[in-house]
């Protein structure tokens, strides 16, 4: 579900429904670098295609 999320902020645009605020903008920012961007998304990925190794 985190990854939906991520790829509709990420192409949000002007559309501000789709803008990850709060709490969701906590979990989503992966590196904690305080925004959420492509970096945010790819490292989310990695730690489910990790998750599947298991």
């Amino acid at each position: 579900m985190r990854v939906i999320l991520l790829k509709r902020h990420l192409i949000a645009g002007n559309k501000t429904n789709w803008i990850l605020t709060g709490d969701s903008l906590k979990s989503a920012d992966m590196n904690e670098d305080g925004e959420v961007d492509i970096s945010d998304l790819l490292l989310l990925k990695r730690e489910v295609i990790k998750g599947y190794g298991n």
